[in-house]
């Protein structure tokens, strides 16, 4: 997802800094204090203020957190998790030009490897998180409904 559409003026801490937010999966083992500890000092470095932990549950799995972030004025809201956690962060800042980080903590890491997020460097992609070049992303919305046919035996 690409920067912002207030033109990057989202509401910075009082250091002037602006807010990372990192929306966490408390359920993955990988998620130590030293994977926490790494994201939280690339990204000082790389100039943002934070980070602010939010953590999912299983009722509420990323989207609520995300836009709280916003509501906090998080110019970057990293998702730290599988791909449910991905994507529910997605939806909740799908439409509003925030950014969007990925650490990936799952199984799978779908999302990560299409997108070209280092999987299984836990450093490599907080790097990328904290100093990495935006790129928009598509989004799209499907539903599904069961199909029954009353010709079909």
């Amino acid at each position: 997802m690409t920067g912002g559409t207030d033109g990057g003026t989202r509401a910075t801490t009082r250091t002037g800094r602006p807010l990372a937010c990192v929306v966490v999966n408390p359920s993955k083992p990988r998620v130590t204090a030293a994977v926490r500890s790494l994201l939280e000092g690339e990204l000082r470095e790389a100039g943002y203020a934070g980070p602010v932990w939010l953590e999912t549950s299983v009722s509420e799995p990323g989207t609520m957190q995300a836009r709280l972030a916003l509501a906090a004025g998080a110019r970057l809201v990293v998702a730290a998790g599988g791909d449910g956690t991905v994507r529910s962060v997605a939806a909740g800042l799908a439409g509003t030009g925030a950014q969007m980080g990925i650490v990936p903590l799952g199984t799978a890491n779908l999302a990560a490897r299409n997108l070209g997020v280092p999987v299984g460097d836990a450093r490599a992609a907080a790097q990328v998180v904290a100093r990495g070049v935006d790129l928009p992303a598509d989004l799209a919305w499907v539903r599904t409904e069961p199909w029954s046919d009353p010709d079909v035996a």
